[in-house]
């Protein structure tokens, strides 16, 4: 069960890592300044990343959501 653990919170960080990497292209390479909610969101998102990286490495503990969730 831990390795199916480990595969969903992979599979969690790689989603948040593509969603990242288009807001950071369409910033950057189109040239589109982002909005104050949408800078809200990516520290969201880095948030939950920094929670799901930990989950990947060291196991599933509720302390790394509760981490995520907090930040």
């Amino acid at each position: 069960m831990s390795l199916l653990f480990k595969q969903l919170n992979a599979l969690g960080l790689l989603a948040i890592s593509l969603v990242m990497t288009f807001a950071l292209y369409a910033q950057l390479i189109d040239h589109e300044l982002p909005c104050p909610l949408c800078l809200i969101q990516r520290l969201g998102f880095t948030g939950v990343m920094l929670g799901l990286l930990l989950n990947t490495l060291y196991g599933q503990k509720p302390k790394y959501y509760t981490l995520s969730t907090i930040l």
